[in-house]
Order: structure tokens, then sequence, then C-alpha cells
């Protein structure tokens, strides 16, 4: 139906992501984050002390954008926790929180030095982390949340000629990036507190799926 449909402004790129957050449709451009509203009323009370709920009978009615300085071209690194959502800026080289307000994270904890210098090259505008082949690694930025240890994890493959995948780690509860990790899977998958991803060595195809925190200590896909 046209009153499903809603356009945003198309100069700041495509729309990669569309998530629920918090009972809110957030959408993130290359170049832009926006919130749409979804069916939205107005509660007025009549004569005689009944309540009503006045609406336009629309499912999408508007559109506000929280930022037209930051995006993500990556669809895969938009990641929600509780209370935030997370994304990499893949043109500004860097990562971003969104609670309350926007802020931008690699900046206020020391990670935008790093992320300028080891991101860069394809990886700006190519997002195929899940298109690969045996032949071809990813190229992209994916993410997950582990409630379990109460972070987000970003694995940035291909980051750069010459600069190795690597995944990083920021703790909510530390308010800090805590580690770098030596696995760098080309998908993840979160079912509430467990994590699985898939090895991505290149021999075994993609068909060798992985539970994190289980089996040996600090050993990955052995």
């Amino acid at each position: 139906k046209a009153s499903n449909i809603l356009d945003v402004d198309g100069s700041y790129g495509p729309i990669n992501k569309v998530i629920n957050f918090q009972d809110r449709l957030t959408f993130y451009q290359s170049r832009a984050i926006g919130v749409a509203a979804i069916n939205e009323r107005s509660l007025v009370t009549d004569t005689s002390g009944i309540q009503l709920a006045l609406g336009t009978g629309t499912v999408l009615e508007q559109f506000r954008y929280l930022s037209t300085t930051t995006g993500t071209s990556h669809q895969f690194s938009v990641v929600a926790s509780t209370s935030s959502l997370y994304h990499y800026d893949a043109i500004l080289r860097k990562m971003y929180k969104l609670t309350k307000g926007l802020e931008p994270l690699s900046d206020m904890k020391g990670m935008s030095s790093f992320l300028a210098k080891n991101v860069d090259g394809p990886i700006v505008d190519t997002d195929i982390t899940l298109r690969t082949t045996l032949t071809t690694g990813g190229i992209g930025v994916h993410s997950v949340f582990d409630f379990r240890h109460n972070r987000a994890l970003f694995t940035f493959l291909t980051p750069k000629k010459d600069i190795p995948n690597f995944t990083i780690g920021y703790n909510e509860f530390m308010d800090a990036y805590e580690s770098f990790y030596s696995f760098t899977p080309e998908m993840y998958l979160s079912t509430g507190r467990r994590i699985i991803s898939i090895d991505p060595d290149e021999n075994n195809s993609g068909n060798i799926a992985y539970l994190h925190d289980e089996g040996n200590y600090n050993s990955f896909y052995g």
C-alpha cells in the first residue's frame, strides 16, 4: 500500500540497515541515521472523560534524522545491546555508540588512530562478509553482542592491504575496549547468552560452526 512507503533523503546514500531497537525503527544510510514513526497515536480526553487514540491511519507516518554526519555501509556492523546501538562508519573510520545521544566511541576510548591506520581500501565501500568463495575472502565489517560478557565484538575482514583480519571487543560494563581476539569468522549467530560463529578456515568450506565459551580455554576452531 502507498501508506506503507516512506521516502528518506537519498543524498545520504541507500538504506543499508533497518533495526527495531527499543520499539523504534532505526535506519542506517551510508552517511545518516534516522528513526521512522510507525503507527504513532496521541491520546485525547473527550467530554465524558474517556481517552481516545488519534492517528493518521497510515503505517509509516514520518521520519527524523538523528545524524547526517555518520552512517554505515556495512549492514552487519550494526549491533544492539539492551541499552545501546553500535555501528562502524567506514567513511570516517570510526565506531559509534547510540544511546540517548550519538557518541564517537573510538575517538573517546582511544581507538581512533588504530582504525585510521589499519582500515582502508576496498573495505570502505565493500560489504561481502557473507558472499565469499574458497578463492576470495570476505571484505567488510560485522559484529555481534555477547550478552554473557557484556561486550560488542567487531570483526574486520580484509581491513587493508597487508593487514590481517582482526576482531576487537568493547565492554559495556568497563566502558572501554577490552581486547583484540584471534578469531575472525565470516558469520556470527547470537542465541541469547550464546554465540555461534563459522570456522573461517577455507578448507572447511564454511561448514563447521563453533560455540563460543565451550571447550578448551582460548582455543578457537581447534
